[in-house]
Order: structure tokens, then sequence, then C-alpha cells
């Protein structure tokens, strides 16, 4: 079973359970709306499930973070061995523990032995070149997520303006239900936070990616520093969100295009 087939297998339970909690945040926008026209009891039922609803999206988030967490441990391990040649099967069985049952059944199916198009013989110079690979990919990957977290961002300003507008023009004040309507309103900007967390942290990401790329161009002969820059790589994607499997098939060919064009 190959690493890198570990890694995707989980990469892709994380984005599973990502789409659930977007599906949640789109119910939760739905109940924000609804409130407008509807008052009494059915006003505070949607509140409260508006509430459950947001404390499950947190859990989820928790679920995300650890499985993304995990395969990042995997990706980081895969480099070393695909470098080095160092198996490190301590370090694999404990990660291995951590994968769902289901997961390590598909992972063959994402079984991937040349992701790295690097063939160099020398550990040391293999290493600088899969990371160059890598950060140019991710780079361009988060460039293109920006973007998509930036067009969703402005869509949802403008379905919550129109409903702040609507909200403040047919319903009348009501000491009874004011403090459910506000509610409901806080929490229908949750998933535009989660947006606009998205586009800091991918242009920051970005940003960084590409420096990391720079400094190995110029300084990846010296090796400690290499290790270091490792390290600097490896806290930039895992800080960062998820890439969509949309994104990733749309900039697939053209990047595969452009570091076939590099490496020439």
């Amino acid at each position: 079973m190959d690493i890198q087939g570990l890694a995707n297998a989980t990469f892709k339970s994380a984005k599973k359970i990502t789409e659930c909690r977007s599906k949640v945040r789109l119910i939760m926008f739905a109940f924000a709306i609804c409130s407008i026209f509807v008052e009494g009891k059915i006003l505070w039922v949607l509140a409260i499930l508006s509430m459950f609803a947001e404390a499950y999206t947190w859990y989820l988030l928790l679920k995300i973070n650890s499985k993304k967490n995990l395969a990042h441990e995997f990706i980081r391990i895969n480099i070393i061995q695909k470098a080095f040649g160092r198996k490190m099967p301590m370090d694999l069985s404990y990660l291995k523990a951590q994968v769902d049952d289901k997961e390590l059944e598909k992972a063959e199916a994402f079984d991937e032995p040349n992701y790295y198009a690097s063939k160099n013989e020398n550990p040391k110079i293999k290493l600088v070149e899969i990371l160059q690979e890598s950060c140019f990919w991710t780079q361009h990957l988060y460039k293109a997520s920006l973007e998509k977290s930036t067009s969703t961002a402005l869509i949802l300003f403008t379905f919550i303006l129109i409903t702040v507008i609507g909200f403040l023009s047919l319903v009348s004040p009501d000491e009874n239900y004011g403090l459910a309507r506000a509610l409901m309103l806080l929490l229908m900007f949750a998933p535009l936070w989660d947006q606009i967390e998205k586009i800091v942290i991918f242009n920051s990401a970005s940003s960084k990616l590409k420096l990391i790329d720079l400094n190995l161009k110029f300084k990846g002969k010296e090796t400690d520093y290499v290790l270091f820059i490792f390290a600097d790589y490896n806290a930039v994607i895992s800080n960062a969100p998820l890439i969509s499997d949309a994104i990733y098939e749309q900039e697939k060919p053209k990047l595969e295009k452009l570091w076939a064009e590099r490496i020439a």
C-alpha cells in the first residue's frame, strides 16, 4: 500500500466531511431567510435548530482538522521516504492506527507511486526537487482556491445584504421575537466568515509557498537549510484549508504542462 494512497484516502474523507459541513451551513442560511416570514413557536424552533446546527459544524470542523493533519503526516513521511529511501515503519504504524477501516480499504485505489516527477538519485537534490514541485502545484492551487472563495464570499455577502434589507423592510419590531431574529441573523454570517478566513489563509499560504520555492532555487545546495525549508513547507500546508477536488481537476492539466516546461 502506497503512503500517498493513504494520504489521498484520508484527504478524501476530510473533504466529504467538509461538504457535509457546507450543507449544514447552507441549511442554516435557509433558516435565517425563512425567519423573516415566520414568528411564534416556529421562529424559536428555527433559532434553536440553528444553534444546534452551528454546534454541529464546530464538531465537524474538529474532525476535518484531525483527518487533514493525519493526511499531512503521511505526506511528510512520503516525501522523506521518496527522497532518502528511508523506511519509517514505527511512524507509519502509529499513523495507520488512526485511519478508519473504510479509508484503509480505499487507500489502494488512491495509490500514486509516481506522484512526484523527480527521478534524481541524489537524496538532497531529490528532496529539493520534490519540494519545488509541491510548492509550485500547491501555490497555484491555493491561488485558484483564493479566487473561488472570493467569488463565494461576494455571493454570500449579496444574499446577506438582501436578507437584512428584507428583514428591516418586512419585519416590524417585536420584543417577544427580537432575540430569536437577532440570533438567526447573526448565525447567517457564519458561512461568510468561513470564506473570509479562507481568503486570508489562502492568500498568505500562496505567498509563503512562492517564497519557499525561490529560497529552494537559490539556497537548495545547503543541506541544513533545505531541512529548515521542509519544516516551513509543512507548517504552511498544515494550516491551510483543503483544496477542493473540483479545483484540482480543473487546474491539473495546466499545471502538469507548466511543470513539464519548467523542468525541461
